[in-house]
């Protein structure tokens, strides 16, 4: 069984994972529904 350590590392690693992709799907999401609230022009999250 994998030590405590171990186990947070590993659920802190993949629930940023997580949170990347749901971000990512999040922000296409937004700017096909609401392509004016973007900039083309500008970099994907800023």
């Amino acid at each position: 069984m994998l030590s405590w350590d171990a186990a947070a590392g590993l659920s802190v690693f993949i629930g940023g994972i997580v949170a990347r992709a749901v971000k990512s799907v999040f922000v296409c999401v937004l700017a096909v529904n609401h392509p004016h609230w973007q900039d083309p022009r500008a970099p994907l999250g800023r």
